[in-house]
């Protein structure tokens, strides 16, 4: 029963592919965070009212309000773990076309999160032989591993005490760093091993 049950599950698989699975349940998992976003709006920035002597002719000192973007809610870090290339991609994007919205990389990543997915499940398909495998180019491989270390190693100082700008958002973006480029030194790997065996 359970070994019937494996087969048709990975005889259904062979046919569907990760491919195709993970852009489509990803782009839903998307759309309910940006539906729950919606149900529970962000808060505004908050300012942080300090009163700083700057010193004129006249001796006066004015009030400054000091900025502080509001901590990422739970919807936001979710999207930021599952979704960082798209979402970095769509921060660019909505700084540009929405720079006083928030929330507006949740939506400008809509159409980049399966273009994301579907090379994650192209790549999984591959390893697991339900495809063909692709094989990047050489030097496009090579320049995506230095990227990757060169992100690896931020994530990695940054979730260490040298990293001294700490906010309560530190270790979901920093652990993000390191999860997506350990995910792109993994690709790149075994695209290398590929490349060694033909």
């Amino acid at each position: 029963m359970s070994t019937s049950l494996v087969s048709g599950v990975n005889t259904n698989m062979r046919r569907i592919g990760f491919r195709r699975v993970l852009p489509v349940a990803l782009t839903l998992i998307h759309i309910v965070l940006i539906w729950f976003a919606q149900i529970h709006p962000s808060a505004s920035p908050h300012f942080v009212s300090q009163y700083r002597g700057v010193a004129y002719q006249e001796g006066d000192s004015i009030p400054m309000e000091a900025f502080e973007p509001p901590p990422l809610k739970l919807v936001q870090k979710i999207a930021l773990i599952l979704e960082l290339p798209a979402m970095f991609a769509a921060t660019l994007i909505g700084s540009v076309f929405f720079p006083r919205n928030d929330a507006a990389w949740l939506y400008t990543s809509v159409p980049l999160v399966p273009l994301v997915w579907y090379c994650i499940g192209r790549w999984l398909d591959g390893l697991l032989g339900y495809s063909a495998r692709v094989c990047l180019p050489r030097i496009l491989r090579k320049l995506l591993t230095v990227l990757a270390i060169g992100v690896l190693f931020l994530g990695g100082a940054g979730l260490t005490l040298l990293y001294h700008h700490r906010t309560p958002d530190t270790y979901w973006i920093f652990g993000g760093f390191v999860l997506w480029s350990g995910l792109c030194l993994a690709v790149m790997a075994s695209s290398a091993r590929q490349d060694f065996s033909d």
